[in-house]
């Protein structure tokens, strides 16, 4: 294994710890964030002085940005920790649904990928939301279901 990940959604409250704590676990970790919504770049402001923590910006509803982000990082694992704004409504998962498309496509076109499992790291409060757990639900029951797994902060 590689000991690299990629964090999307990393410089936000849930994100930022997960983070701190794979550089103290002793990872690479890539860190992805747009910065318009809970993300900010004081949260990540000591990290960018670490050695094993690099950043940069990606949008998840760009299939490219994402892309180019999963080939940078080369990572063994991805952590997904980006909450909707409003799960309540089916609009707003879209974004969501663009980048789990996205990583399906790319981890199918590339035989070489050394990606062992993508994690999800869902708020405790979005848990029993139906819309948003609709929308994993249907996540794990795609060919990648051994690949996801979903953890709740």
């Amino acid at each position: 294994m590689s000991n690299r990940s990629a964090v999307f959604g990393g410089a936000g409250f849930i994100g930022t710890n997960l983070v701190y704590q794979l550089i103290e676990d002793g990872q690479q970790v890539f860190n992805f964030d747009n910065l318009s919504g809970l993300g900010n770049l004081l949260n990540i402001a000591e990290l960018m002085q670490q050695s094993r923590h690099s950043f940069a910006r990606c949008d998840i509803s760009n299939p490219e940005e994402i892309r180019q982000a999963l080939l940078m990082a080369a990572a063994d694992t991805i952590y997904f920790c980006i909450t909707p704004k409003n799960p309540e409504e089916e609009s707003s998962l879209e974004n969501f649904r663009t980048f789990f498309e996205t990583v399906k496509e790319w981890r199918n076109g590339m035989a070489d990928t050394k990606l062992h499992k993508i994690v999800v790291v869902v708020s405790e409060h979005y848990k029993l939301l139906g819309t948003y757990g609709k929308m994993y639900a249907g996540l794990l029951k795609e060919p990648l279901h051994k690949r996801w797994v979903i953890c709740y902060n």
